[in-house]
């Protein structure tokens, strides 16, 4: 999302790279997939392998917007927009703040591939499976 602030902030390099970056999310029709895990979640909640899907797919739809915006500007634009949206954000959201997403977003900017996907643990898989005998 671009509000008045951040269009007061970012430089045009950095403004480019955030509109790509939101126009890659439009085009991959990433706003329907996040709305179809959350209600997948919202179905499934005591799964917990219903919510590694859900945060999968949020952290996954905002590496591809990344990525698009790099291909078209450049590491250093992304990485700088990244920075301002960080700092001058006072609660920033799940997207770019901080904890998991955040540090996946960075280590692609750093090594220009795409981080491994976070590993599903045993306990978890092991209630997802014990849930779904239940339920059978």
């Amino acid at each position: 999302m671009v509000t008045t602030a951040l269009l007061a902030e970012l430089k045009q390099t950095e403004l480019a790279a955030v509109l790509r970056h939101e126009a890659e999310h439009a085009r991959r029709r990433d706003p329907l997939r996040l709305l179809v895990s959350q209600v997948a979640h919202a179905w499934t909640y005591f799964l917990p392998l219903a919510r590694h899907l859900r945060r999968h797919v949020a952290l996954g739809a905002e590496l591809a917007a990344d990525r698009a915006a790099i291909r078209h500007h450049g590491r250093r634009p992304v990485a700088a927009a990244l920075v301002q949206l960080t700092v001058d954000v006072p609660s920033p959201g799940p997207a770019f703040g901080a904890g998991p997403t955040l540090t996946a977003r960075v280590r692609q900017l750093e090594t220009g591939t795409e981080p491994p996907a976070p590993r599903i643990g045993q306990r978890d898989r092991a209630l997802t499976a014990a849930a779904t005998v239940a339920l059978a």
